[in-house]
């Protein structure tokens, strides 16, 4: 049996819920903006594309970028790289530094990224390549689309 379909607007209960649920922590505004919609207009906005892809992790070390340009003797060790790349992803989760028009719609699918990482994944300690993990997140957050993952070899 379908479940019937939400008429009206969300409301401020069902707005609030359903943004807890889908991003990583709305704010008021974002809740009150929501409360408007109905439920296509709201699955609409959370799920735009496309989406920009983020910039790249950084090593403070050297200030560039490695999971591209590959590791060299000035970067940071991998073991630093790792935990940076783990700040990076919490800044992705969180939506820093992106437009306040995408932010929802990047929390949601940093959420999805987040989720099929945690669950489809190999344990850190076994990988051990900040590179390797990095594809394997980013290759979660293009699941639909058509861009091939970059194939490493280490």
């Amino acid at each position: 049996m379908p479940l019937p379909s939400l008429g009206g607007t969300l409301g401020y209960k069902r707005a609030a819920h359903l943004l807890h649920r889908a991003t990583f922590g709305p704010t008021k505004l974002q809740i009150d903006s929501f409360a408007t919609l109905n439920a296509s207009q709201a699955v609409a906005l959370l799920f735009q594309q496309p989406l920009p892809d983020p910039a790249l992790p950084l090593d403070p070390e050297t200030g560039t970028e490695w999971v591209l340009a590959g590791v060299t003797d000035a970067n940071s060790g991998d073991p630093e790289l790792q935990e940076i790349f783990k700040g990076w992803f919490m800044g992705q989760m969180l939506a820093l530094g992106v437009p306040p028009s995408n932010q929802l719609a990047y929390s949601v699918r940093e959420k999805i990224v987040f989720f099929l990482h945690t669950v489809l994944t190999c344990i850190q300690s076994k990988v051990d390549n900040s590179r390797s993990i990095y594809f394997q997140n980013r290759s979660s957050a293009s699941l639909p689309s058509t861009k091939p993952c970059p194939l490493i070899i280490t």
